[in-house]
């Protein structure tokens, strides 16, 4: 078998991955949050490229299940298909933002509406943002089971580690920031020029950090899957 392909290594894709990144977050200050590179905003470029790293991070998942079936010292493999489903499911819900209508809806019409009343200073505008509320423990329940898997795979996530935890970092950062700016000032209707403008700095620096987060996931997943392929090329072939 020949040895896997050195051209592509996970360290030049997280160049590539930062610098797009970079080039998104220019794009958004200088163009002052055009609806085509605004990276708070949903059906744009920003989206579909943070969709995009989702979805390939959902496919090594799917690499690594299979490729683990050579290795039968690493135990529950199964749970590759659990990651290759969250992150589906996170790159769907990053293009059609299904986080913040389900949350627009609990707090109009469902078992959620006090949180308008308290939360959101009865504000009907405010309603998405108490996404944050209502699916933080599923959020959380997320991120501890990614955690918890990456600890079974200690030995060979040894290196890229911080990388993983970086970006989770990134995303717990990420939804703090994203209410912070909203819960506590007045009704979105009465914002000035000076409001915005503190809603849109808040909002830049939150995206940012989803963004480089789901790129340092990506380079995390990416290594290991590299790392899994340069194993198997130089094993020697089974009895």
């Amino acid at each position: 078998m020949n040895p896997p392909n050195q051209t592509a290594t996970p360290t030049r894709i997280l160049t590539v991955l930062l610098a797009l990144d970079c080039v998104l977050i220019t794009l958004h200050v200088a163009t002052r949050a055009t609806p085509l590179f605004d990276l708070d905003a949903e059906a744009n470029v920003p989206t579909w490229v943070s969709s995009a790293k989702l979805l390939i991070i959902a496919g090594l998942a799917l690499f690594n299940w299979d490729g683990e079936r050579r290795d039968p010292a690493l135990r529950h493999r199964w749970l590759w298909l659990g990651v290759a489903l969250l992150f589906t499911a996170m790159s769907l819900d990053e293009t059609a933002s299904l986080h913040e209508r389900a949350a627009r809806a609990l707090v109009a019409h469902g078992p959620a509406r006090n949180l308008r009343a308290t939360l959101l200073g009865g504000d009907s505008a405010k309603d998405s943002f108490a996404w944050v509320v209502l699916f933080a423990p599923l959020a959380l329940a997320a991120i501890f089971f990614l955690v918890g898997f990456a600890w079974t795979r200690r030995q060979r996530l040894r290196r890229v580690a911080p990388f993983g935890l970086a970006g989770l970092a990134c995303y717990v950062g990420a939804m703090v920031l994203e209410p912070a700016a909203v819960y506590f000032s007045p009704a979105m209707a009465t914002w000035d020029a000076v409001a915005r403008r503190r809603y849109q700095r808040f909002s830049t620096i939150e995206e940012t950090l989803e963004i480089v987060g789901t790129t340092l996931l990506v380079f995390t997943v990416l290594t290991y899957s590299h790392s899994l392929r340069a194993r198997q090329a130089t094993a020697p072939p089974a009895p």
